[in-house]
């Protein structure tokens, strides 16, 4: 029997066309043999307002929460056209939710 420890982490950030954005996280930890030994987990979500700034020769993606926190994320693509922020790839997708 070996022990065994698992972390997860799901993250989605839904822009829309007018501006704005939904946020939602999800992390999972669990430790032991079995994944149901001990496991815990956080969720969060929130929405705001999202805009793309370009400096020098960067590009940021900037979200502001509704609550007033601000995350900013380093845009990149690399030669296959795979998005990244802060150099995590990310999918793209279009969403029904903004419509």
């Amino acid at each position: 029997m070996s022990d065994g420890a698992g972390v997860s982490e799901q993250v989605s950030i839904e822009l829309c066309g007018n501006g704005q954005f939904s946020y939602y996280a999800n992390s999972q930890v669990g430790f032991g043999a079995n994944s149901g030994d001990l496991s815990t987990g956080n969720q969060k979500s929130n929405t705001g307002y999202y805009e793309i700034k370009f400096i020098a020769n960067n590009s940021y993606l900037v979200l502001t929460f509704s609550q007033g926190d601000v995350y900013e994320y380093s845009l990149s693509s690399n030669t296959q056209g795979y998005t990244f922020l802060d150099k995590n790839r990310y999918i793209l997708t279009s969403l029904e939710s903004c419509y």
